[in-house]
């Protein structure tokens, strides 16, 4: 599901960049949209991210007219992800759409990938950046608490191709008192590039890893089994043909993506 802005829907491929580029810049995401080829056949459309920050979810919808798209591509080099650059690439084939903007007529619209015939996806960031991340996010919640974050070590492990073992460790302070948190889980990916926590749980001894536990458990325990629906962004209609999670100094995800049966 693309967002798309404006009351009325797109009528060519020009009007279809510049709606989806909005749309998606009012879904916290900076980005050149650009379209080409015949309504409401293109040949081609092509994201170029710079910035995804906090991007709000989309409501499923019921779709009307229908476009196609020859192929679509997505690319980020780098693309700031939540403060964290990594690297996309993203290319997608013979994708049927529909447009729609909510079953009882109203809300945004939104261009709904419905099939397509295959895909590939490449996702890179360098492993101190993601530590990087995690400490800012990890330091955000401990300063509610009037807790600081010194230091962040994060070791991930990947334990089958698309499933990642990761443990962060971080050290706090409150006051003259200093404790280090480790928090564990996994990441594992299906099928249809859902993409699901599992096993989080955070462990510590002392003071303030006691009240560090009961800020940050509460939140894990949300995560916990929670899906994030990849595929409903980048591969609707696909299945994961083959996916390949690699972890050392640069952390990748590749999959291809064949049409689903």
């Amino acid at each position: 599901m693309l967002p798309l802005a404006g009351d009325q829907p797109p009528t060519n491929a020009a009007d279809l960049a510049q709606s989806l580029q909005r749309g998606l810049a009012q879904q916290g995401v900076t980005a050149e949209v650009r379209a080409e080829g015949g309504w409401p056949s293109l040949s081609l459309l092509a994201i170029q991210l710079a910035r995804i920050d906090r991007p709000k979810p989309l409501t499923k919808t019921a779709t009307g007219e229908q476009v196609s798209i020859a192929r679509f591509d997505v690319t980020g080099t780098p693309v700031d992800i939540e403060g964290m650059p990594a690297t996309v690439h993203a290319h997608f084939s013979q994708l049927n759409c529909g447009l729609g903007r909510g079953t009882a007529g109203d809300g945004p619209w939104q261009l709904i990938v419905q099939s397509a015939g295959s895909g590939r996806l490449e996702l890179e960031a360098a492993k101190t950046d993601i530590e990087q991340g995690v400490h800012r996010i990890v330091s955000e919640l401990a300063s509610r608490q009037g807790a600081t974050v010194k230091s962040t070590t994060l070791n991930l492990t990947s334990i089958s191709p698309r499933s990642v073992k990761f443990e962060a460790s971080c050290t706090a302070k409150v006051f003259i008192a200093t404790a280090t948190l480790t928090v564990v889980g996994q990441l594992e990916i299906d099928d249809q590039l859902n993409a699901r926590l599992i096993g989080l749980s955070v462990s510590g001894d002392g003071m303030v890893a006691s009240m560090a536990q009961g800020m940050i458990q509460p939140r894990l325990t949300e995560l916990n089994g929670k899906v994030i629906p990849l595929g409903e962004y980048v591969a609707a209609g696909l299945t994961v043909q083959d996916l390949k999670i690699s972890t050392g100094e640069m952390v990748r995800l590749e999959a291809n993506f064949a049409a689903a049966t």
